[in-house]
C-alpha cells in the first residue's frame, strides 16, 4: 500500500521529493539501467543511455534522481547531476512526455539536448528517439524560454573553468574518459584542489 505521505510530495503529476540522491557501488551496468549496491540493498536505476554507456562496474557512484510514483510501482531515475535533473523535470510538463520518453531524449546526451531547445533546432530534435517535427515544435515551444532563462540564471557552487580545473580535464580525456564521463567525475570536485591532487581524488573515487 502507498503511504499517505506520498500524495502529498507530488508535483508535475510525479513524486520528486522521496529519494533526491544515491551513492553506492555499481554491481550491473546494462545500456539505460544501472543496479546500484547500497548497503545490502540492490537498486534498479534508470539512466539516460548517454549516461550508463560512462559508467564502469565496481565503481563508487553518487547520482541526483527522480522518484516516479504509479499506481504500482515505484520507480528511480537517475542523472549525473541536478542540472540534467531539472531538464527530465522540464521534458515531463511537457504534454504527451512520460519519464520513458524524457529519457529517451536524454539518450542523445543532456547538453546536446539543452543546447537544441535553446537554440530552437528543430531539425536535431526531431532526430530523437520517438520525436517527430510536431512534438520538436512543441517542446521548443513550452521549454526554450525556460531553458533560456535557466541558463542565464548564476548558479551557486558552479565551477568555474579555471586553468587548474581545464588541467584536470584534459588529463582525464588524455586517460580515455569521455566528456560526459568527466562531468559526472568531476561535478562534486572539492574546491581548492591542485591539479594532481584534484585527479589522485578523481581516480580513487572512480574505482
Amino acid at each position: 500500500m502507498r503511504p499517505p505521505a506520498v500524495a502529498a510530495g507530488r508535483d508535475f503529476g510525479h513524486t520528486v521529493g522521496m529519494i533526491s540522491s544515491v551513492k553506492g557501488t555499481v554491481q550491473d551496468v546494462r545500456p539505460g539501467l544501472l543496479t546500484l549496491l547500497v548497503g545490502p540493498i540492490g537498486l534498479d536505476i534508470q539512466v539516460p543511455a548517454s549516461m550508463s554507456a560512462t559508467v564502469r562496474h565496481g565503481e563508487t557512484l553518487s547520482i541526483a534522481t527522480h522518484t516516479y510514483v504509479t499506481d504500482d510501482a515505484i520507480s528511480l531515475y537517475g542523472f549525473a547531476n541536478d542540472r540534467d535533473r531539472l531538464l527530465f523535470r522540464q521534458l515531463l510538463t511537457v504534454s504527451g512526455v512520460g519519464p520513458k520518453s524524457a529519457l529517451g531524449i536524454l539518450a542523445a546526451g543532456p547538453d546536446e539536448v539543452r543546447t537544441a531547445l535553446v537554440t530552437k533546432d528543430v531539425k536535431t530534435l526531431s532526430s530523437l528517439p520517438g520525436i517527430g517535427p510536431k512534438r520538436a515544435q512543441r517542446l521548443i515551444l513550452e521549454l526554450a524560454n525556460v531553458l533560456t532563462e535557466i541558463e542565464e540564471t548564476p548558479k551557486k557552487g558552479k565551477k568555474k573553468a579555471t586553468p587548474e580545473y581545464e588541467a584536470v580535464e584534459a588529463a582525464l580525456e588524455r586517460l580515455g574518459y569521455k566528456k560526459e564521463e568527466i562531468r559526472r567525475m568531476t561535478a562534486d570536485l572539492p574546491e581548492g584542489m591542485t591539479p594532481e591532487a584534484a585527479l589522485s581524488y578523481i581516480l580513487k573515487n572512480a574505482r
